[in-house]
């Protein structure tokens, strides 16, 4: 996107958005090497300061994809930016303290803002406050989420993806496309363009609006990090 349409991004910066990283491309980080993955941070970086004139300076893996057996992955982000928003915490199974002595999070200076979701049935459904979730779920369970982050004194956090808040199928790409691979976890996908195009996507903004109400829009997460650094 930052090397194909960089006039979108700037106009992002311009309007007042904090643009960070998403990664090279939407690859799942676990299954890349090391080498892989610092060469994929660093044309991301390079390609978004290029499209804006501003660095980076956050990041969150694709579909939060740092398994719990690869946390040495941060070690690669801390070398490239100051904060990242990629690390799911259950604490069902473990408390706050559990994950601030945790390898490598108590030897970097990456500021680290979590994805908590909340326990529902007895801890066996983890929801959290975004995307498919925020479609799925009434306001009024997208609310208890984000105080459980409050509560328990990390940053509640709504996140979305732009086929989220669509309701008219814009990202929808035709069969053709998938089946010209050849592979059946691609014709998979295709079908899963129902969950993410069409479920829910109407009810997006009346949702945010709810919250809203409850939770005032404190910016960009940069300045957060700067905010919190210097108490």
């Amino acid at each position: 996107m930052a090397r194909t349409q960089p006039d979108i991004l700037k106009q992002m910066v311009l309007d007042g958005h904090e643009v960070g990283s998403h990664y090279n491309f939407h690859d799942l980080m676990f299954k890349q090497s090391k080498e892989e993955i610092r060469k994929n941070l660093n044309i991301a970086k390079e390609s978004i300061f290029k499209a804006t004139g501003v660095e980076p300076t956050g990041f969150r893996a694709p579909v939060f994809s740092i398994t719990p057996d690869r946390l040495e992955i941060f070690n690669e982000i801390d070398k490239v930016f100051k904060y990242d928003s990629s690390h799911v915490l259950n604490l069902n199974q473990h408390d706050k303290s559990y994950y601030q002595t945790l390898y490598p999070f108590n030897s970097i200076s990456l500021f680290e803002f979590p994805i908590v979701p909340k326990g529902f049935a007895f801890g066996k459904a983890q929801i959290k406050s975004g995307g498919t979730f925020l479609r799925l779920f009434s306001e009024k369970i997208m609310k208890e989420v984000m105080e459980f982050n409050h509560i328990n004194n990390f940053t509640p956090q709504l996140y979305m993806h732009p086929y989220d808040y669509l309701d008219s199928q814009e990202f929808w790409v035709p069969l053709s496309d998938f089946v010209r691979s050849k592979k059946v976890n691609n014709i998979l996908k295709y079908l899963r363009q129902n969950q993410w195009s069409r479920l829910g996507n109407k009810s997006v903004f009346r949702k945010i609006d709810y919250l809203l109400n409850y939770f005032e829009h404190q910016g960009p997460l940069a300045k957060g990090v700067e905010i919190l650094n210097e108490e």
